[in-house]
């Protein structure tokens, strides 16, 4: 008797019948994840440019929500352009952060009052907001979450 039958496989790609809990499991994995290279990003970059340790996670615990979101934004993105290819990848990427970097600013301002990060003082930037060389990095991020991270999860969900 083939019991693979009797069971359906349950897997991060598929969200059908009982696959549900499953998919969800697995963007609840890459959003951690991703938060928390964002959260790695932030802390490097803070130290590389002042000089000094500045935790800055959220809920007092090494992540940057907003990485989280912007990746599976970004993998649902990717998705929907249907692009496979390193080059449009990088640019979907990139492109989408940007967007969502800019969006985001706009609402946290609205919201607490004032910015949580400003690039005042990085070329090519907009109103602080966001710039050319953030927006590359979120490209190159956004490669190693679709052709590395992701795929890893899923892999590991299906051992």
């Amino acid at each position: 008797m083939n019991i693979s039958k009797s069971f359906p496989r349950r897997s991060c790609a598929g969200m059908q019948g009982h696959r549900y809990i499953n998919f969800a499991i697995c963007r609840l994995a890459e959003f951690f994840v991703c938060a928390f290279i964002g959260w790695c990003y932030e802390v490097l970059l803070t130290w590389a440019v002042l000089g000094v340790f500045v935790d800055r996670g959220a809920f007092s615990i090494p992540i940057c929500p907003i990485y989280g979101i912007g990746a599976l934004l970004m993998g649902e993105i990717v998705k929907l352009a249907g692009t496979k290819r390193v080059g449009e990848i990088f640019l979907v990427c990139a492109v989408s952060s940007t967007a969502f970097e800019l969006a985001a600013s706009y609402v946290i301002e609205a919201v607490l009052g004032h910015g949580l990060w400003s690039y005042s003082a990085w070329a090519f930037n907009f109103e602080g907001r966001i710039s050319l060389f953030s927006s590359l990095i979120f490209g190159g991020m956004g490669v190693l979450f679709i052709k590395v991270i992701r795929p890893g999860i899923e892999a590991v969900d299906r051992k």
